[in-house]
């Protein structure tokens, strides 16, 4: 069964609320400023909030713009979000730190998940990170591969909205997804991209719509949003 989580980036700003479950996010898309301590800090300020079920390490996109802005490769975005996890994971012992696979290819997720070694746990909750903006058919391939290495874990997709969950290949792979089309949906329709009412109406048309089996009739290529 598929698990639409919410995820909250950084509400640094906010005042306390009262959520139901939900995820952590550094909201870094890449560009991560925030010193872990000071990530460590928001986590004890805000884990007192609903019932935090995780805090996502901050992790560094692999998608093409992201590499150009910071004018790193694939390996060492990589390299980065796995030293991220292990410094989260030495300050914080409260609440379950989320890794995140990232990647480019295919290939990419499958090295970086081998590189996390035994961080991973059976079953362990990892995120799957760089999708947004990605064909649907790039994605059921990705998130296949990393399944094929480790059947055990419990994926949650970064950015996978109805565009990708209609797909049985991917939503089978899933064990999570979140993605904020529901506020740039209703920003752009002239409605408060804030409001919890959004993301329910958007949760709705996830559980109603039809999930097609096969991706075989997309033949698209994969495309970026930059």
């Amino acid at each position: 069964m598929l698990h639409l989580a919410g995820a909250v980036t950084q509400p640094k700003n906010r005042k306390n609320f009262c959520p139901n479950n939900w995820i952590l996010d550094c909201g870094s898309f890449g560009e991560f400023h925030l010193e872990i301590k000071e990530y460590a800090d928001q986590v004890e300020r805000w884990c007192i909030c609903g019932q935090l079920d995780a805090v996502v390490a901050p992790d560094y996109l692999c998608q093409p713009q992201h590499l150009r802005r910071s004018n790193k490769s694939v390996a060492e975005h990589q390299e980065a979000t796995i030293a991220n996890y292990d410094a989260l994971r030495q300050i914080i012992n409260k609440v379950y730190i989320m890794p995140t696979l990232q990647g480019l290819q295919k290939q990419d997720y499958i090295r970086h998940l081998k590189q996390y070694g035994d961080r991973l746990p059976h079953s362990a909750w990892v995120g799957v990170g760089s999708l947004v903006g990605r064909h649907p058919k790039t994605i059921a391939a990705i998130l296949s591969g990393i399944k094929e290495v480790r059947q055990d874990l419990r994926l949650h997709g970064f950015g996978c909205g109805k565009r990708s969950l209609r797909y049985g290949e991917i939503s089978q792979w899933l064990w999570s997804a979140d993605t904020m089309a529901w506020s740039l949906a209703a920003r752009r329709e002239k409605r408060n991209p804030d409001d919890p009412f959004e993301a329910q109406r958007y949760l709705k048309e996830v559980e109603e719509m039809s999930v097609q089996k096969s991706l075989l009739p997309l033949l698209t290529t994969d495309v970026y949003r930059d």
